[in-house]
């Protein structure tokens, strides 16, 4: 139980375009839809009151729902955003996003796509963890490390919470290896060995920050922090949806990563199209130094 607040919300679409002949201006109209909207927030949210001793708010937002959310997030200081997940398999949501896709790339706060609510006591039964290898293999720079550590972080917090078991995917690939192997490559002989130099070097990452996670999370209040480890060779969004459908997985965390240009509009960034793919909810978190472009100006 962290204790925190709640603040239950519905985003209104420009109103304007509604026509009621009872409504002499549109301001009116806007009001009078807004408060119609509080009212039902306030009966949905009435039960979860009396049920026990949870801060619930509402609050009715218009504008475009990615956007109004990431400003009352802003704004507001909320550290995570629930939303049931849409349906993103159509063509034109594949192609230009939907909603939350939108809403994925620009929230700086972790935001948790349900698509399902675990039987009571409200539990997960295994949470999966899936962290990323360089975004130059070879490198040697560890440049995803913030944001694998922020996804071990929230992954482990859950499972400890939820005493679920938790299993950490790191799918890694050896960068060059099917030009080495193509015999074209004076280096053919030597794939082998470089192949091998990349896993140990993608374990030993990976075993590290996990090590610094499991030291700073000690506590005699919380069970050992001890999850099941699958380094495995492969395309990081394949082999993550592929490990947590056949584990049947409650939860997916994922790390959510900045695009920009059309690149970034056009094509799915790896996290938001493992929450597309999966049939399970997913959690996806930003790394440290994220930036949302969305501007709340001052009150």
């Amino acid at each position: 139980d962290c204790r925190a607040a709640l603040t239950v919300a519905e985003v209104l679409t420009d109103a304007t375009s509604v026509v009621d002949q009872g409504v002499s201006c549109p301001d009116e109209l806007d009001e009078e839809m807004t408060e119609s909207r509080r009212r039902r927030l306030e009966e949905r949210v009435a039960r979860l009151r009396e049920d026990g001793d949870l801060e619930v708010r509402t609050k009715v937002l218009v504008g475009k729902p990615h956007e109004e959310v990431v400003r009352e997030v802003v704004a507001n200081g909320r550290d995570l955003v629930l939303k049931t997940a849409q349906d993103g398999h159509a063509l034109k949501a594949r192609i230009f996003g939907d909603d939350d896709t939108r809403l994925l790339k620009i929230c700086p706060c972790p935001v948790l796509l349900l698509r399902s609510i675990p039987p009571k006591p409200y539990r997960h039964r295994l949470v999966c963890a899936g962290v990323y290898q360089d975004e130059h293999p070879g490198s040697h720079r560890d440049d995803r490390y913030a944001v694998n550590r922020r996804i071990l972080e929230h992954a482990s917090w859950v499972a400890t919470a939820q005493f679920a078991e938790l299993h950490i995917v790191h799918a890694w690939e050896a960068y060059g290896e099917q030009h080495m192997r193509s015999g074209r490559s004076p280096l053919h002989f030597e794939a082998d060995d470089y192949v091998q130099s990349e896993q140990d070097r993608n374990r030993k990452a990976l075993d590290r920050c996990l090590a610094e996670l499991n030291e700073s999370t000690a506590s005699d209040a919380l069970p050992p922090f001890k999850p099941v480890c699958h380094l495995v060779k492969g395309s990081h969004r394949d082999e993550i949806v592929r490990l947590a459908a056949s584990m049947k997985a409650d939860l997916v965390v994922v790390g959510g990563l900045a695009h920009s240009g059309i690149t970034g509009f056009i094509a799915d960034s790896t996290a938001e199209s493992i929450a597309r793919y999966l049939n399970c909810s997913v959690l996806v978190v930003k790394p440290p130094d994220f930036v949302t472009p969305v501007i709340v100006e001052d009150p």
